[in-house]
């Protein structure tokens, strides 16, 4: 319950300061990527769910917003690659389409990406959504 409610609190302040970069503040979408980017990664790394840790964030240009996340308690060797993929892709997917967070994201039609690791530091693997997929 503690987890979830610093989970919340911290997803809130993310919300916020985001809505005030894309909707108050003139900048350019790119500039304003990048603003929330760089203070989310002073946040980071942030415990998230169970077995994840978001560890930084970054941006390409104003058409992609990546999240690289940690699967701190899982080992690639002992991962089954694909079937988790399909588990976690449809989780993320209605994040993305329900979550308030994200209307800066479906506004500007900004990508939006997971970069998954293990515990050790190996890639395991990249999940991208485009505005196509979690506009409908």
């Amino acid at each position: 319950m503690k987890k979830k409610i610093i989970v919340s609190a911290v997803l809130l302040a993310i919300s916020i300061y985001a809505i005030n970069l894309f909707f108050i503040q003139p900048k350019s979408v790119e500039k304003q990527m990048k603003s929330v980017a760089q203070n989310l990664n002073k946040k980071c790394p942030i415990y998230l769910e169970k077995n994840s840790r978001l560890d930084s964030v970054s941006t390409i240009s104003n058409t992609n917003f990546i999240y690289y996340k940690t699967l701190y308690a899982m080992d690639k060797r002992y991962m089954k690659i694909d079937s988790s993929s399909a588990i976690i892709r449809p989780h993320l997917l209605k994040e993305i389409k329900e979550n308030p967070n994200y209307e800066a994201f479906k506004k500007h039609n900004i990508s939006i990406d997971y970069v998954f690791y293990d515990k050790h530091g190996s890639f395991v693997n990249k999940i991208s959504f485009t505005p196509e997929l979690y506009a409908h």
